[in-house]
């Protein structure tokens, strides 16, 4: 990637960490997995092969990908709508990511009582609770205006696909 306008909000993002959030990582796998479900997995149609060079590209300017239970949760969750041809894949990569993956856990009673929890559920909130801590990279417009609004450092991935 060359485009300096995405370089200079990932400055710096060499010695961080990235967490990303579920559908982020649902694409992530599936391109690690199989490129060509990109096509046919209703879960992660609005994504296209440049958008998953691209998450790949951002997750490299990363010292490492952090994840919560709820994000792998939720990914698996919509891994299951895959066909039966390419699920036992497409789980063996969730497998090895979540084996080799830092996972970063917040008790899910401290959660509840966050405002993020009620407008925003489990997960988002778990992932606004940690942005403080990790670089979050996110599709959900809602959540990072939230997290913006907040002074949080979170970036969206819609965003940077009309940067390039």
């Amino acid at each position: 990637m060359s485009n300096s306008a995405i370089r200079s909000l990932l400055s710096g993002s060499g010695s961080r960490s990235l967490l990303l959030d579920s559908n982020l990582l649902l694409l992530w796998i599936t391109a690690q997995y199989d490129l060509r479900l990109l096509a046919t997995f209703k879960r992660v149609q609005m994504f296209t092969q440049d958008d998953a060079i691209l998450l790949a590209w951002i997750i490299d300017q990363f010292h490492s990908v952090v994840t919560t239970a709820h994000v792998v949760t939720e990914a698996s969750n919509l891994g299951n709508s895959l066909s039966s041809n390419s699920r036992r894949g497409w789980f063996t990569a969730l497998s090895e990511f979540s084996t080799t993956t830092l996972e970063e856990t917040h008790p899910l009673n401290a959660l509840a009582s966050c405002e993020e929890f009620i407008r925003f559920g489990v997960t988002d909130c778990a992932l606004s609770n940690l942005s403080s801590k990790y670089r979050v990279l996110t599709a959900d417009r809602r959540l990072s205006n939230y997290a913006r609004e907040l002074g949080l450092p979170v970036l969206n991935f819609n965003d940077l696909r009309q940067m390039i």
